[in-house]
């Protein structure tokens, strides 16, 4: 995870003073709250050594600093001392992610659905790992018990539209971003996406005017599709 860093160019300047930016500034504060944040809980490790909330929380704060290995040891530290301790699986699979170890993440977040069963954010988290690993049937099958088990769950309509667009089901696909919009309606490139796949089903007019939609909530790439396509 990358350091926040706030793109504001002010600077302030006396004299002959160094100027430094509000970015700089506000960047040193984050380092020193997480530092801070791992200096306390260490001692609490100190003070009991069993604590898999110190090792999990110490973990996060290491992430925000970049210390991943220190992170790693942290959460597999937590997992040793509680081995069904979902917060800690939860955690090390987003580092996994975050190092690009997308199958070590599905491990973990396939424990996480065998201590939670009805864990949707599990099966939703996995699907995107399977897909990023082009394991399209299995991330279609984690969305859709995602959906089964929250069939509010926008992200997951949107995602399993994602893998149907690619995988050429554009009837599918467009009845995932139906759902989608029915949930959340401002972004554009839902919109697009939609557009993309109606194209392909010769929906013609009815895809240009999605792009036109995804034109007015900031999607740029929609109007270069609407010169395109929408002649």
């Amino acid at each position: 995870m990358k350091k926040f860093f706030i793109l504001i160019l002010i600077t302030f300047s006396f004299g002959n003073c160094y100027s430094q930016t509000i970015g700089e500034a506000i960047t040193v504060d984050w380092e020193k709250t997480n530092n801070d944040a791992i200096i306390e809980y260490s001692k609490k490790i100190e003070n009991d050594p069993n604590d898999v909330n110190a090792y999990v929380n110490r973990g996060f704060a290491k992430v925000q600093i970049e210390d991943y290995k220190g992170a790693m040891e942290d959460f597999n530290k937590a997992i040793k001392i509680d081995p069904n301790y979902d917060y800690a699986y939860e955690k090390r699979a987003s580092l996994k992610e975050e190092l690009y170890d997308y199958r070590g993440a599905i491990l973990d977040y396939s424990k996480l659905i065998v201590i939670n069963a009805n864990d949707a954010d599990a099966y939703y988290n996995r699907g995107r790992m399977n897909y990023l690993i082009k394991n399209s049937a299995l991330a279609i099958s984690d969305f859709t018990k995602a959906i089964e088990l929250s069939p509010e769950y926008e992200n997951a309509y949107r995602e399993r539209a994602e893998v149907k667009l690619s995988l050429k089901d554009y009837k599918g696909a467009v009845s995932d971003y139906n759902k989608s919009i029915e949930l959340y309606s401002e972004d554009g490139d839902i919109y697009k996406k939609r557009g993309i796949a109606k194209l392909y089903l010769k929906q013609n007019n009815d895809a240009c005017i999605d792009f036109s939609i995804a034109g007015e909530l900031g999607s740029e790439e929609a109007y270069e599709l609407i010169k395109k396509y929408c002649k």
